[in-house]
């Protein structure tokens, strides 16, 4: 299963074209930055799974300092204790994937950003879930997910602290924080009894994906221009210069997908940039958006250069 799926690829390939006609830096360094985005991608992912492995330490470290300030608990087990022995967490902590992903990125929670474990875990810790959590004498695994999902949902995610962090270590990452939020929570809700852990790649499939990325981003570049005047002719109406960069981009790499890539469907090309331009453009440019689309359906058609493989690919 991979973190990145066509339409975030095309998200990405979209903000690494508005980049390049912005800064006008070549071809070359916009592909590489198209490159260097998708792979921060994944550094989130583990950055966030370790964040929440994190937690297991911090518990541990804290229930240490107390039983040293209180040297009468020692016959007696602290929350702290009882929430580091969470299936979930521990299953993190344990996990040598895991771990040798943080290596490599260098991430360092409790050495370099504490405070933010500390204010996560000072919240979550005065909340009703949490003390309901350790009450409870009858815990399992169903449980155990629970409570790690609801504190990174609730607290985790939700975190000032944490979103301004990111926000200065990456311009990807504001972006890309709900989608990698989804999949830390189906990685951990993927976690088996026997602490099995199972990490998400970056793509699905690798070479099929990383080749639809670089073909789409290049393609719309060599073909911006031809494309940019079919666009200009179908909007008569409207004025070329005023035609916002975004939207021409949407249309440009939508015209590009219809007729330079034959496996895919040019309904599915279609819905995906007319969702784009739903998203990224104004409530009356999404509108203008689609009609000029559909009119360049069908004048290609007409031209003979949309040229589809398979059955159904042409609807």
């Amino acid at each position: 299963m991979g973190l990145l799926h066509r339409r975030h690829l095309r998200l990405k390939t979209l903000h690494a074209l508005y980049a390049h006609y912005q800064n006008d830096n070549g071809e070359v360094t916009g592909l590489k930055n198209l490159q260097t985005g998708i792979a921060k991608v994944h550094e989130l992912y583990v950055l966030m799974l370790d964040l929440v492995a994190e937690l297991h330490t911090f518990a541990q470290q804290r229930a240490e300092e107390n039983r040293k300030d209180k040297k009468g608990l020692a016959a007696t087990q602290l929350p702290e204790e009882v929430f580091a022995e969470n299936r979930i967490l521990t299953a993190l902590a344990n996990s040598e994937e895991l771990q040798a992903k943080v290596k490599a990125f260098k991430i360092d929670w409790l050495k370099n950003d504490p405070d933010i474990i500390d204010g996560i875990f000072r919240t979550f810790s005065r909340s009703e879930e949490y003390k309901n959590y350790i009450k409870d004498t009858e815990k399992s695994l169903s449980k155990d997910k629970k409570i790690i999902q609801k504190i990174f949902r609730k607290y985790i995610v939700n975190s000032e602290a944490l979103q301004k962090h990111l926000e200065e270590q990456s311009i990807f990452w504001s972006d890309d924080l709900d989608l990698v939020a989804v999949n830390v929570l189906k990685t951990l809700d993927a976690i088996e009894e026997n602490g099995a852990l199972e990490l998400m790649s970056l793509y699905k499939d690798f070479d099929e994906d990383a080749a639809f990325v670089k073909n789409l981003f290049s393609r719309t570049l060599s073909g911006y221009d031809d494309n940019e005047a079919l666009i200009e002719q179908l909007a008569k109406n409207w004025d070329a210069e005023r035609i916002a960069l975004m939207d021409r981009l949407i249309m440009t790499m939508a015209i590009t997908e219809m007729t330079q890539f034959p496996d895919i469907p040019v309904k599915v090309s279609l819905n995906e940039y007319i969702d784009l331009a739903k998203e990224y453009s104004t409530n009356k440019s999404k509108n203008f958006v689609n009609g000029i689309l559909d009119k360049a359906i069908q004048t290609l058609r007409e031209q003979e250069k949309i040229n589809k493989t398979g059955r159904g690919l042409m609807e």
